[in-house]
């Protein structure tokens, strides 16, 4: 018989300012439910403010909270973690800094696709503006912004996803640390014929960047800051060297290289050096891992079922770099 569970599961850093909200509106989608239980799952990556104090105090009262403490070893592998530590046939990987609204659990329940597809419930920004919902990707493996009409991935802030899927697909790959894992973990779904479905009626408020600052438009500016701009290149690279097949890896890459000299040659002229050394910090990074990354490409590869022609019918053929710099000019690093 089928666990009727879901194990909400969450990485804290530094958290405190968004838990109470966090936490009241988990309890208010329990609340009078018998559809399912729910367990909520965190490890906290080392927090420094009050964030562990806070999540014992929630516990105390409520004895479906589970904390496990830990060393700030990414979002990634903290996730895996809680996954295999959790007891229920359902993820849902859950940001922080967010708030279900008060049918959330139910609406994303009752979606028929919820046993053989990833669920990408509706993110809104706690001001109301709408963020995404389930998010599109260029074919150089940038996130292109507003999902519109393609859905490539679904936001690491708010996943549902089947746990032996999870775990049929190879859980995060813990060497991301943090940022486009969630677009490798899609990646990897389309591959073998899993889709990314959208729960427009399921929404999630999401304030973005609780723990880590930048990474959204804000006010007409892209605000980030250096370890983004570094983990995200390089993350990027590793998405296009385990995910593409040979001949569209052949012409995507020196292309993708040359978007990046741009960029560095871009920085260095307006005289921001210390983010140009972000790109080179990247490449050398996979250089050195090199090996490792293609081993992992092998074993994706030969699982494979879709073809990249099916596939990048999911991308948009634009560039979503470019498109960001028309709209938002350069991002301010902070």
């Amino acid at each position: 018989m089928e666990s009727s569970k879901i194990s909400i599961i969450t990485v804290t850093y530094n958290s405190e300012l968004f838990l109470k909200g966090y936490f009241e509106s988990i309890a208010e989608n329990i609340r009078g439910s018998s559809e399912f239980q729910v367990e909520v799952l965190i490890y906290d990556a080392g927090s420094s403010d009050n964030t562990v104090k806070i999540i014992n105090d929630f516990k105390k009262s409520n004895g479906y909270i589970k904390l496990i403490e830990g060393k700030n070893i990414g979002f990634a592998a903290a996730n895996n973690i809680l996954a295999k530590e959790c007891g229920g046939d359902y993820l849902f990987i859950l940001n922080p800094d967010t708030k279900l609204d008060k049918e959330c659990l139910h609406d994303i329940w009752k979606d028929k696709q919820r046993d053989n597809a990833i669920l990408a419930p509706k993110q809104v920004y706690f001001d109301g503006i709408y963020l995404n919902n389930g998010v599109g990707m260029d074919i150089f493996g940038y996130p292109y912004g507003k999902s519109g009409k393609k859905v490539f991935y679904a936001d690491g802030a708010a996943i549902f996803i089947k746990k032996s899927i999870f775990f049929d697909l190879g859980m995060f790959d813990n060497d991301y640390f943090m940022f486009q894992e969630d677009i490798d973990l899609s990646w990897r779904a389309h591959l073998v014929g899993i889709p990314i479905t959208k729960v427009p009626e399921a929404i999630v408020w999401h304030f973005s960047g609780g723990s880590v600052g930048g990474g959204a438009i804000k006010g007409g500016k892209l605000k980030t800051n250096y370890f983004r701009r570094y983990l995200g290149e390089r993350n990027i690279m590793m998405n296009l060297l385990k995910n593409y097949s040979l001949p569209n890896l052949l012409w995507i890459l020196p292309i993708n290289f040359l978007i990046n000299i741009a960029e560095i040659i871009l920085f260095l002229l307006l005289l921001k050096p210390g983010v140009a050394w972000q790109y080179i910090k990247a490449y050398c990074w996979i250089l050195v891992n090199f090996k490792d990354i293609i081993d992992k490409r092998r074993k994706i590869q030969e699982t494979r079922i879709v073809s990249d022609g099916e596939i990048m019918q999911r991308m948009y053929w634009g560039s979503s770099k470019l498109k960001i710099l028309l709209k938002a000019g350069v991002p301010k690093f902070k």
